[in-house]
């Protein structure tokens, strides 16, 4: 098995090697692949600041009630 081939496509000549071609097709995988998870870490990040923030508006609690065991 070759690892080029070639395309004509009229007066242009193309050579393809497909282990570039297999090397550009998984970097350009996992990139989306980071860009998916980014996404997805960011939804987590906002649901965290936002049960955070819902903690903070509670009232504060006086420590004099706070029973110590």
């Amino acid at each position: 098995m070759q690892s080029t081939a070639e395309v004509k496509l009229g007066p242009v000549l193309i050579r393809v090697n497909w282990f570039v071609v297999a090397g550009i097709v998984l970097t350009a995988t996992g990139f989306i692949r980071l860009g998916i998870w980014q996404l997805d870490r960011a939804s987590e990040k906002m649901a965290l600041r936002a049960a955070m923030q819902q903690e903070q508006q509670k009232e504060a609690i006086n420590i004099e009630e706070i029973i110590l065991t």
